[in-house]
């Protein structure tokens, strides 16, 4: 009981010391420049611009159909984005669009077989924001001269069904893929 009162007692003569003495001439004030004005720049705006939730005709941003996954699986959906990444296959071999435009048409066939049973079967990437590397939502379905055919950050819009595993198995994807008409 004597020591609690002995140290409220010098906490309390530390904090009257500290007031008495705490300022060697309370009077001065700090100096300022009549001339001085001060000028910054606008804040930034860090609120970053969510993409549209649905689109007005009705499309879905890759993030909200991907939030919304366990209510579209086997549902036909529309799905609007930026390619983030594409996946060609060409087993090996690969022709230019132009090289294909001046062969007939069975040797442009059998080169699209040949492609067809590449594996994985070209597919690409679709994102609301193309550095997003965890909300990509994977396209297949789509032919391997259509898919060359896009660039990175180019934004396309995609009707299909959504689900988690393609047909026949090649893909699966937990977070969700789009398998679309070639």
């Amino acid at each position: 009981m004597n020591s609690s009162r002995l140290c409220f007692t010098a906490v309390i003569a530390a904090m009257a010391v500290t007031t008495l003495f705490g300022c060697s001439d309370p009077n001065v004030e700090p100096s300022v420049r009549a001339d001085a004005e001060v000028r910054l720049p606008d804040p930034p705006d860090f609120q970053e611009k969510p993409p549209a939730r649905r689109y007005p005709d009705g499309a879905y941003s890759v993030l909200t159909l991907m939030e919304a996954a366990d209510r579209s699986i086997g549902k036909e959906v529309t799905v609007r984005g930026l390619v983030a990444d594409t996946v060609l296959c060409t087993d090996g071999q690969e022709s230019e669009p132009r090289q294909k435009a001046q062969q007939g048409r069975a040797e442009k066939r059998a080169l699209e077989k040949q492609e067809e049973a590449c594996h994985p079967p070209s597919h690409l990437y679709l994102a609301d924001d193309v550095n997003d590397e965890g909300s990509r939502l994977l396209i297949i379905g789509w032919s391997p001269n259509k898919v060359r055919g896009v660039r990175r950050g180019q934004e396309l819009t995609f009707r299909g069904t959504f689900g988690r595993v393609s047909e026949g198995g090649v893909f699966i994807r937990q977070a969700g893929l789009l398998s679309v008409a070639p």
